[in-house]
C-alpha cells in the first residue's frame, strides 16, 4: 500500500461525490454497458483508494455474467497519483475482494492509449479486436417468414428463454446475464423474437443513440443457425427502422466472426473503419489451504 493511502469500499453515498471525481480526472476508463459507471455502486468489488479521506481513484469490476469482470470504470487524479500506481493498489485488492472458488476472467475495452498501456504492462493479453458496421438506408431484398415461425415483439416474460439462448449462441465472454438482458429491453428502441413451435430460435435487441439505432444484440439459436434466421431479423428491424425515418444503423461485432461479418456484409453494412481491442487477464481460482490433522 502506498504511504498515507487507503482502500475501501464504495457505497451509493459516494454518489455526488464520484460524479464530481469522475468529471475531474484526466485519466478515466469507462465499460461500454446497459449500466453507467455509476449504476454499479452497490456492486463488488467497487474500490476508492483515497488519501486523507479524499478520493484519488477508483477501480469497479463487479462479475457479470458469472466468471466475467469487466473493468467497469477506472478513474485517476493524476495530479496526485499516476494510473500505473492506482492499478498497483487497487487491482489486487480487487482480486482478494472476489476470492474465487472458481476462475474468474477480467476483461477491459481498450479505448485509449494510456489505458491499453497500462493492461499491457500488466499482463493482460489482446484477446481480439471489435469492429463497427454501419447500414446507412438502402434496403436489402426482402425475407419471407417461413410458414410455422413467428416474428413479434419480445416481452419481459421472454427473457428467461432469451438468456437460455444466449448463453448457447455466445461464448462466455460475451453472455449476458438475466440482469443484463432485462436492462437492454428496458432501453431498446425496438426488441424481437423468432418462434418456431413455441420456442424462441432467434432474437435482437436495438438501442437508440445520437445518430440513429445500434443493433445491440443478434443470436440464434446454434441448431438454426446458417438458414438465414439473422437476416430476417436484420432485415425487419432496417425496414422498421426505415419506416420511422432512421437511416443509420450500427453493429459491432468480433473481427474474427467471419459468419457474423458475412450477414452483415450481406444486409449492407459496410466496416467504418472503427475498431477496438479486447484484453482478458484470468485468475485461477485460490484453492483453500490444506487442513493439519494431528
Amino acid at each position: 500500500m502506498l504511504p498515507e493511502y487507503s482502500i475501501r469500499k464504495a457505497t451509493k453515498q459516494d454518489f455526488q461525490a464520484l460524479t464530481f471525481f469522475i468529471g475531474a480526472s484526466e485519466h478515466v476508463h469507462r465499460h461500454l454497458d446497459w449500466r453507467t459507471s455509476l449504476d454499479w455502486l452497490g456492486y463488488e468489488p467497487y474500490l476508492i483508494l483515497q488519501k486523507n479521506e479524499v478520493i484519488q481513484a477508483v477501480l469497479a469490476c463487479p462479475p457479470d455474467p458469472f466468471g466475467i469482470a469487466w473493468i467497469r470504470l477506472f478513474c485517476v487524479s493524476s495530479s496526485i497519483i499516476k494510473p500505473f500506481q492506482a492499478w498497483d493498489a487497487l487491482f489486487p485488492e480487487v482480486q482478494l475482494a472476489l476470492k474465487p472458488g472458481f476462475p474468474i476472467t477480467f476483461a477491459a475495452l481498450g479505448l485509449q492509449d494510456w489505458f491499453i498501456n497500462l493492461l499491457t504492462e500488466n499482463n493482460f493479453a489482446h484477446h481480439q479486436d471489435i469492429v463497427v458496421l454501419e447500414w446507412s438506408g438502402n434496403l436489402p431484398a426482402a425475407l419471407s417468414i417461413p410458414q410455422g415461425m413467428i416474428l413479434r415483439p419480445m416481452f419481459m416474460s421472454d427473457l428467461s428463454e432469451v438468456q437460455i439462448l444466449d448463453g448457447l449462441a455466445f461464448d462466455q465472454l460475451w453472455q449476458n446475464s438475466l440482469d443484463g438482458l432485462t436492462l437492454a429491453l428496458n432501453q431498446a428502441a425496438y426488441a424481437t423474437v423468432l418462434k418456431l413451435e413455441n420456442r424462441i430460435i432467434a432474437y435482437q435487441i436495438s438501442t437508440p443513440t445520437s445518430f440513429g439505432v445500434h443493433l445491440a444484440r443478434l443470436a440464434v439459436l446454434p441448431g438454426f443457425q446458417r438458414q438465414h434466421i439473422g437476416s430476417m431479423l436484420v432485415r425487419n428491424l432496417q425496414e422498421h427502422f426505415g419506416e420511422k425515418g432512421f437511416e443509420m444503423v450500427s453493429v459491432n461485432t468480433q473481427d474474427d466472426n467471419q459468419a457474423s461479418l458475412a450477414l452483415y456484409r450481406k444486409m449492407g453494412f459496410h466496416l467504418t473503419g472503427d475498431s477496438f481491442p479486447v484484453y482478458t487477464y484470468s485468475m485461477a481460482p485460490i484453492s483453500p489451504l490444506p487442513i493439519e490433522t494431528s
